[in-house]
């Protein structure tokens, strides 16, 4: 692996000084926190629609997560875009 493929990643575990560090060690970060105010985006047909809300569970870029909308209380799942931010994917 090499060095610059480690960068932005962090480790599963505590790492021992003069091992060498494999891929699967690695995850990406942390982008929304659980109980964290994030932001969920809706687009579709060119609209673009934002709305407050809070994540129910920690995820990272890519990830399916469970917010709810702030003024609704609606359960909703998402996916996890960038740090503070989601896109809605399903209504539930």
């Amino acid at each position: 692996m090499e060095l610059d493929d480690a960068i932005g990643l962090s480790s599963k575990h505590a790492l021992q000084p003069g091992r060498p560090i494999t891929k699967e060690e690695l995850v990406s970060p942390v982008l929304v926190g659980r109980d964290q105010p994030v932001m969920i985006v809706y687009q579709s047909a060119g609209i673009t629609a934002s709305m407050p809300g809070v994540a129910l569970k920690n995820g990272r870029k890519g990830e399916m997560v469970k917010v709810r909308n702030a003024s609704s209380q609606r359960v909703i799942s998402a996916m996890v875009a960038e740090s503070g931010v989601v896109t809605t994917v399903s209504a539930e």
